[in-house]
């Protein structure tokens, strides 16, 4: 629970004040970190597996014809899920719907469930909500290499993972009360200005 709300922490810092220059109300910043706190209170509750925590297309590479993991120094325990998150919500490359679907219906099929309810209902659920945590972590590091590094190399990442975001908020009607203030706060396009914050 510590590490994922450390990213939502993140995530506030550099992406809502640093990049977007929005100072929440004390109101939204509330409502904000219920959300935070309901999602990632879900998913500290899932079983944990060693996971990579990067897990997308720009680290994996084939080398003399075999796949290789590269940029592995965040791996550590983590929710079974995150890895799974990383690569079909990937903020790079934009995977169909229907594909993603297919995956994760192989995915079910081939992995033994975890937890104490074995549904696919369930296992898609935890699912959404950890690409919800994950594609929110991802704007928050965007946002650091964007505002305060000056790195403009992530900019064209940041519409296709909000648009993941306003996606995942809109499949689940428990999500329903925060959709206005995460489409404000996360989702609402960001302009080209990235200089560093001084």
């Amino acid at each position: 629970m510590t590490k994922l709300m450390e990213e939502m922490d993140f995530f506030v810092t550099h992406f809502v004040r640093g990049l977007r220059r929005i100072e929440p109300s004390p109101a939204a910043l509330a409502t904000l970190y219920d959300f935070f706190t309901k999602i990632c209170s879900l998913l500290a509750g899932e079983p944990r597996v060693f996971a990579h925590r990067d897990y997308h297309s720009r680290n994996l590479i084939l080398h003399e014809g075999r796949l290789v993991m590269i940029d592995f120094q965040d791996a550590r325990l983590g929710p079974a899920k995150y890895d799974l998150a990383s690569l079909l919500r990937d903020s790079y490359v934009t995977v169909p719907h229907e594909l993603v679907d297919k995956f994760l219906a192989e995915y079910f099929a081939a992995v033994p469930a975890l937890g104490p309810d074995p549904s696919f209902e369930r296992f898609r659920f935890v699912f959404d909500v950890m690409s919800l945590q994950r594609n929110i972590k991802a704007l928050g590091t965007f946002g650091y290499q964007l505002s305060v590094m000056g790195n403009r190399r992530y900019l064209s990442a940041v519409p296709r993972t909000q648009a993941y975001v306003a996606n995942t908020m809109g499949l689940h009607p428990s999500y329903l009360p925060y959709v206005s203030l995460v489409q404000d706060l996360v989702c609402d396009p960001v302009s080209n200005r990235t200089e560093p914050t001084q």
